[in-house]
This record gives C-alpha cells, structure tokens and sequence, in this order.
C-alpha cells in the first residue's frame, strides 16, 4: 500500500513538473522568437533609412553635377 502511495506520488510529481517545465520553455522560446522579430524589424528600417539617405544625397549630387556641367558646356 506505502509502495502504491509513493509511486503515485512519484508519478504526479512529474507529471507536474514536466508541465510545468514544458510551459516555461515555450515561454522562453516564444520570447526568444519575438525578440529576433524585433530586432530584424529593426535592422530593415535601419535599412531603408539609410538607403533613402544614400538616394537623397545621391540626387543632390547629381542635381549639383549636372548644373556644373551645364556652366561647364556654356
């Protein structure tokens, strides 16, 4: 009767803390994902700022040549 008590006792004991283990780690996990979702999010609007500046000093540039080269043919 002590042996069934105690295996019983066993078995819920594990069953819980597998639970409760296999929830923390899908917390962990889900977390662990969101946080590279974030930080990719991040780097792509790094991304197309930079590239947008790089497209408006590119124009300013070509705008500045191009009337040089138009005082330049005069």
């Amino acid at each position: 009767m002590l042996l069934g008590i105690a295996l019983v006792t066993a078995l819920v004991v594990g069953w819980i803390g597998y639970r409760s283990g296999s929830a923390a780690l899908e917390r962990a996990s889900e977390q662990q994902v969101t946080q590279i979702r974030e930080s990719r999010a991040r780097e792509v609007a790094s991304y197309f700022t930079g590239l947008q500046r790089a497209v408006v000093l590119n124009s300013r540039t070509a705008e500045r040549s191009m009337a040089a080269f138009e005082a330049g043919w005069r």
